[in-house]
């Protein structure tokens, strides 16, 4: 028997709520900026995913993890499935270190297409996020084998540990 729905439901994205604040001779003025982060649930249209990968990696000093995305028994989504996305729509990572850089992306051919060549790295400094969203119905293609490379660029002298939360299509 089963109980329940499988869904869904929350926001992912930046969410950006300020005030900037100007003294003036009569008067301080005031301006709000705000973004509203982005609102996700369980399909596989426009804003839908249906396989969430959240986890804490850790990346040893000057080492690299390769997380395979599509065919992975090492990497098990949230409700601990083997990681098998077709399609990603969202990608967060956060560099935990307080002193090392880390580098993501550049595994070739196998590279997730978030750059325009395969093998350009984008850089997070310590204590950095780098996050992107594609709410597409297709998202951005997994298959065959496609993969995130995470590499700790030596600095420093501990590892890393690395907050990765990615939400696609099985």
């Amino acid at each position: 028997m089963t109980v329940g729905t499988t869904r869904i439901t929350g926001q992912a994205g930046p969410a950006i709520d300020m005030t900037s604040f100007l003294a003036g001779d009569l008067t301080e003025m005031q301006v709000p900026v705000i973004l509203n982060n982005m609102g996700w649930t369980y399909g596989t249209g426009a804003n839908q995913v249906n396989v969430v990968y959240a986890d804490t990696v850790p990346v040893g000093n000057a080492a690299t993890v390769t997380i395979d995305l599509n065919a992975s028994a090492l990497y098990l989504d949230v409700h601990t499935r083997a990681l098998t996305l077709e399609a990603v729509k969202f990608v967060y990572i956060k560099n935990n270190s307080t002193e090392a850089t880390l580098e993501i992306l550049g595994t070739g051919a196998t590279s997730l297409g978030i750059c325009k060549v395969n093998t350009d790295v984008i850089v997070i400094r310590p204590g950095g996020i780098f996050m992107w969203t594609d709410p597409s119905a297709a998202g951005l293609d997994c298959e065959p084998t496609v993969s995130l490379k995470l590499t700790h660029d030596g600095t420093g002298t501990d590892g890393v540990n690395v907050d990765v939360i990615i939400l696609g299509l099985d």
